[in-house]
């Protein structure tokens, strides 16, 4: 029993080195995996990270655009206060030639000089300027405008909508009463929120304090320049470009329709507002949309791969751990030979057979246990082992370590690329020792037989 600990330990540590290998061929799956995911997520957010960062630099090219047109139109509006500065008693037609011959090159011919009437001051006003204030109707006709504690009629007009005629009150459209009231207008452009108009256009207008000389005196007022939402998109969009749809946000209403879905945007203030550009933002197409699936597939594979791998090392290792288990326990001889005549590997069985330790088993040559007369045929059959010959039923004698010596009967075959001898063997001694006895026997019944003296037959007996 105590023989048998060493070998049962080593067993159970075969056993654990095997579930140890099991264990990492699983972690080593898990690893994969990870790695596979961690790689699909972080393409796939790269990939977002540069749409985004895409669809953000074209709403600043926009935003970008939109401003510098904003400018040229605050320019145009300066350029009106310029002229009503330089010219003495502009007439209507005169101030109404500026449309088609200046402001229309820019697509933006509504434009207007208004003054601030109070309510107490509304006859006498009409009566100087001969024309009732009107305002626009809901159906976007004209009527005379209602009672209000003051008005912003537009004496002088191009008669572009949705300032058509002289006497058309603005102080109803939205922003232009908040926008004369700021102090800034007086000395630069100021901008309304976008609205629809009551005629029908959706648009902004840009104000600015303008002086009107007259031979009766200075009469103070503001210029308009109406700015249509075609024009503010037009401005901003880059057409048959990636901004050819977009969408301006001004003063909290919306012109333009992305039709929904995400957006990238890009805000800036200019003229007392604060104007949004939105673009749709871009989609991940391409190797950038391709290439998160092509590194899950690879994972994917590689993983399926490891875990065969593990699978068959499994198997490898279950398979090596019951050919120990067998190596172990078998009553016979079984051990494995170099071509350089060492043997490589014993099992039990020889210590217990022969008497022999492993250890000094594998640190002679192995013709150096066997029987003296018995070494030219065992060196004739490891040389024909090496040839590449396999044999079986191959009987020497080894010489134990006690002196005394056992039949072995060997079966054994090469491994040419391994220079390795795997052989079977088995302990024949008591079946030969039989064997003799019967011979004995045989040769004893025979003498008997032929009657010869007794003498000879206790002779016979001896031997």
């Amino acid at each position: 029993m105590i023989e048998e600990r060493p070998r049962e330990e080593t067993m159970v540590g075969r056993y654990s080195r095997g579930r140890l290998v099991g264990l990492r061929q699983i972690a080593l799956v898990v690893l994969v995996l990870a790695l596979t995911i961690v790689g699909f997520v972080g393409a796939r957010v790269l990939g977002e990270r540069d749409v985004q960062r895409d669809s953000a630099h074209r709403a600043e090219i926009a935003a970008t655009a939109l401003q510098s047109d904003l400018r040229h139109a605050a320019g145009l509006l300066e350029g009106l206060r310029r002229f009503m500065v330089a010219n003495v008693a502009v007439t209507t037609k005169q101030f109404a030639d500026l449309g088609p011959n200046v402001l229309s090159a820019d697509d933006l011919g509504a434009a207007a000089w208004v003054q601030r009437v109070p309510a107490s001051s509304r006859a006498e006003y009409e009566r100087r300027v001969g024309h009732r204030i009107v305002a626009a109707t809901p159906s976007g006709a004209l009527a005379p405008a209602g009672r209000r504690p003051w008005y912003l009629p537009a004496t002088l007009v191009t008669g572009y909508p949705p300032v058509t005629v002289p006497g058309v009150d603005l102080a109803g459209e939205p922003g232009v009463a908040a926008a004369v009231a700021r102090q800034q207008t007086l000395f630069r452009a100021t901008s309304t929120p976008l609205a629809r108009m009551p005629e029908g256009p959706v648009g902004l207008f840009l104000v600015e304090s303008a002086q009107r000389f007259t031979r009766g005196g200075l009469e103070p007022g503001f210029l308009v320049l109406f700015v249509p939402d075609s024009w503010l998109l037009a401005a901003a969009a880059q057409p048959g470009g990636p901004n050819a749809r977009l969408q301006l946000m001004i003063g909290g209403t919306s012109a333009g329709d992305l039709g929904g879905g995400a957006t990238a945007r890009s805000a800036f203030t200019a003229l007392g507002q604060r104007f949004q550009v939105l673009v749709p933002r871009g989609s991940v197409d391409g190797a950038a949309a391709l290439s998160p699936w092509v590194i899950l597939g690879v994972g994917l594979v590689l993983a399926a791969l490891t875990a065969a791998l593990g699978v068959n090392a499994a198997r490898r290792a279950r398979a090596q751990r019951d050919l120990d288990r067998v190596f172990t326990v078998s009553p016979d001889l079984i051990a494995v030979a170099g071509f350089d005549g060492y043997f490589k590997r014993v099992n039990p069985a020889f210590e217990h057979i022969l008497g022999y330790a492993a250890e000094e088993l594998l640190a002679r040559p192995f013709i150096e246990f066997v029987h003296p007369d018995d070494r030219e045929a065992t060196s004739a059959a490891a040389e024909a082992l090496q040839r590449g010959e396999t044999l079986v039923s191959f009987e020497n004698r080894y010489v134990c370590k006690d002196g005394s010596y056992r039949w072995i009967e060997w079966a054994s075959t090469p491994g040419l690329e391994e220079r390795l001898i795997y052989a079977v063997a088995r302990d024949i001694t008591d079946r030969r020792r039989a064997e003799a006895e019967e011979a004995a026997l045989r040769r004893m019944a025979t003498i008997v037989a032929r009657g010869v003296r007794p003498a000879e037959v206790f002779d016979a007996v001896a031997a």
